[in-house]
């Protein structure tokens, strides 16, 4: 249809053909019965022996180029013959899933003609009111007297036509209810904290951070998680780390709970992992940690730190729809090289996709920490830095026990609001962190007036959905200071940057 010009679809549509001897009434008896795409006959018989035949090529190329009788032949007493094709009337409702159709009685509708033309509308006085009984005036001729007996056929037809049809209306069924879509309403569950700043000297824009606190009450059941233990063995991480980070994992393990599953990965220039594939937490599987940490010691002198291999074993595949929580321990010496950055960065967080939740473990003193810290914002997680290597296993533990209870996964972001003005939020869908019982969940925005509105959080609740919906005002918010500022210019940066991973375009790393 792209190829053909619109006239030529319409004319070819509705192009008619010579129709069988057949009268106006068996006609009009199938005008409720038409298919889609159906084509209109029609055809002259003189009805008058005084009047002129039309000629039979001038009628051939009106039969051939007229989809519908012209107004001229009306006037000139030609008696025109419609035939509406026979065929099965399209019934919408064999089309329509059968448990979206709500049966409603409603009243029947009269099925009306096409209008007549000027001159045989105004010759009826019947069709204007049935009540009226009509009356040709003295000075009306033969061509007038005519069109008016055709007219009075015409209001026959259309009184016949006025049978009610039986075609039932469609009605849109009702909205489903949030339990008809097994999804699950925490509303009331979250409480929401507001704070804004605004720069007077660089502009109108209003920054402000949201903050949704889940209730302690809240009774939830976990969402089970895969833990991938990532541990540096590499030269350059030094013997009292390592061992630090080895006991570290090793009382991290019994925060897991039932149904949780681990592995541990441990890598320099090669990769030795304890199971060929996550097991789930026992005390068999726990035995089997010990003796395998036991055995780690530190890597050669001569020893590269590959961090992409852990980091590609550990992801899972696209089918996956479980929660995978990786934890990476390394100093990150291997990222001072650029095209080693630059792989982890854009090869193995395209090919991630927000599957794997990335913490890095680093300490205060290592160089390459933004580097882990931008890797880890950019899938779902966050850096943890620690001070001393005697407060390793404090942090760690306090890490696990608040990724321990997780309540939605794959969470969505929508903010609606009734006043003109642009607002906008961090992080996007593709890169929100999941939501944990132990830990507020923050929302970064801007907006152009402090109007209030309603954002929706939505995510995956094990076999249901759930949701969240909160309307947000300024009226009790709190004046917040430069750091939100700081936290807002480095999401935007990380926005920026994953612009670039997908364009590939160099003014977003120039932004």
């Amino acid at each position: 249809m792209e190829k053909k010009d619109k006239n030529e679809i319409l004319k070819e549509a509705f192009a008619p053909t010579p129709s069988p001897d057949e009268g106006p009434d068996e006609a009009l008896a199938r005008a409720n019965a038409l298919p889609l795409g159906s084509k209109i006959q029609w055809s002259l018989r003189p009805i008058d022996s005084n009047l002129l035949p039309i000629d039979k090529e001038q009628f051939t190329e009106q039969q051939r180029s007229t989809p519908f009788p012209p107004t001229a032949l009306l006037a000139t007493g030609q008696q025109v013959t419609i035939l509406l094709p026979q065929g099965s009337r399209y019934d919408l409702f064999e089309h329509l899933p059968k448990d979206l159709i709500v049966p409603v009685k409603v009243p029947s509708h009269s099925t009306e003609l096409p209008p007549l033309s000027p001159v045989a509308a105004d010759c009826s006085p019947a069709l204007k009111s049935p009540h009226v009984k009509p009356e040709l005036p003295k000075q009306f001729g033969q061509q007038e007297k005519t069109a008016h007996r055709l007219a009075s056929v015409w209001d026959k037809e259309r009184a016949a036509a006025r049978a009610p049809s039986h075609l039932p209306e469609v009605h849109l069924p009702a909205l489903p209810t949030l339990s008809e879509l097994e999804t699950v309403s925490f509303s009331d569950a979250f409480d929401a904290e507001l704070v804004f700043w605004q720069d007077d000297h660089e502009g109108d824009d209003i920054l402000f951070a949201l903050t949704l606190v889940p209730r302690a009450d809240l009774g939830l059941k976990k969402i089970a998680q895969t833990y991938h233990f990532m541990i540096d063995r590499s030269n350059s991480v030094q013997k009292e780390r390592l061992q630090a980070t080895k006991s570290a994992v090793r009382k991290a393990m019994e925060e897991l709970g039932e149904g949780d599953f681990f592995n541990i990965y441990v890598f320099d220039s090669k990769l030795d992992k304890l199971f060929p594939k996550p097991m789930a937490m026992s005390k068999g599987a726990l035995a089997q940690a010990d003796a395998f940490l036991k055995e780690i010691s530190l890597g050669s002198f001569f020893s590269p730190t590959d961090l992409a291999r852990p980091l590609f074993l550990a992801t899972p595949p696209p089918h996956d729809e479980g929660l995978h929580v990786g934890l990476l321990f390394t100093d990150a010496e291997g990222l001072a090289k650029k095209p080693n950055l630059q792989a982890l960065l854009t090869d193995w967080t395209r090919y991630n996709d927000g599957r794997l939740a990335l913490y890095t473990i680093g300490f205060t003193a290592d160089v390459q920490k933004e580097a882990l810290h931008m890797l880890a914002s950019l899938n779902r997680g966050r850096q943890v830095l620690i001070p001393t290597k005697r407060a390793l296993k404090r942090k760690l533990t306090k890490l696990m026990r608040t990724l321990h209870t997780a309540v939605g996964q794959n969470l969505s972001l929508h903010v609606v609001r009734r006043s003109p003005g642009g607002i906008e939020v961090f992080p996007d869908s593709n890169h929100t962190a999941h939501l944990y019982l132990n830990e507020p969940y923050v929302i970064l925005g801007r907006t152009k007036t402090m109007d209030d509105f309603v954002i929706f959080v939505q995510g995956k609740l094990q076999d249901r959905w759930l949701h969240i919906k909160k309307t947000i005002s300024f009226l009790n918010a709190k004046k917040g200071d430069l750091s939100l500022r700081d936290e807002w210019v480095y999401q935007k940066a990380f926005e920026f940057y994953r612009r670039y991973l997908k364009e590939g375009d160099a003014k977003y790393i120039a932004e």
